[in-house]
């Protein structure tokens, strides 16, 4: 007898299981489609979240316009067993699209001194928008998607204490090389983040400012030339 040929993929709400295992919700082509031997190109695969088409910088449609070209990366790398630290002027922690990716356990406010790194000034509002950005959830039915929309994100308070010596310390507690004052979450590696996200710029109290520029500008240039 012949052998049965492959059955149909489902059409309703169903899940993806990519090689490893790993569920992730997609549209394909208007149809929900799954299956573990099922491979789709970039130009097929598009997160379900409804805020997608608006993010023209992860997936731009438009002819000659530009994206960061990291569709075809998602098969494999979502971000998964990553932490990524943000230092900014505060975070909504219980946002429902960041809320399944932030430790509250590793958060720390170096701004008040506490482990809370909510936002408090009304204007404080950069910090969840970076870290949407970065690591928004995907295929919960609302918002967007982050970059790595299944990395951990650890959140600090302190968007313009970098120009301190003060500053060197919390970059150190967020490596895990700290000395355990203050943020005593600060003096293990295995509270530490992978990567570090500051939204910098130059003028007063932000990061870039006089007397660091050059020594921030070799650092960033070091790490150009020797990974």
């Amino acid at each position: 007898a012949a052998p049965a040929s492959a059955p149909e993929p489902e059409t309703q709400g169903v899940p993806r299981v990519s090689a490893d295992e790993h569920e992730q919700y997609f549209i394909a082509d208007g149809a929900n489609t799954a299956g573990p031997a099922l491979r789709l190109s970039a130009e097929e695969l598009e997160p379900a979240d409804p805020l997608f088409d608006d993010q023209w910088y992860l997936l731009n449609g438009a002819a000659g316009e530009f994206d960061i070209n990291v569709v075809d990366a998602w098969d494999d790398y979502t971000g998964e067993g990553v932490r990524v630290g943000v230092f900014d002027d505060g975070f909504d922690r219980d946002h429902p699209d960041l809320d399944a990716n932030v430790n509250l356990a590793l958060d720390y406010d170096y701004t008040d001194g506490d482990f809370d790194a909510t936002w408090v000034l009304a204007d404080d509002d950069h910090g969840t928008a970076v870290a949407g950005i970065i690591a928004a959830e995907q295929g919960n039915g609302i918002g967007g998607v982050g970059v790595a929309w299944d990395a951990e994100l650890l959140l600090f308070r302190g968007f313009g204490v970098f120009e301190t010596s003060y500053g060197a310390d919390n970059l150190l507690d967020a490596a895990g090389f700290g000395d355990g004052t203050g943020n005593t979450n600060g003096d293990s590696t295995a509270n530490a983040a992978d990567i570090f996200h500051m939204s910098g710029g130059t003028g007063s109290s932000v990061f870039l400012t006089g007397s660091h520029y050059d020594t921030v500008s070799a650092a960033i240039a070091n790490v150009v030339d020797n990974g």
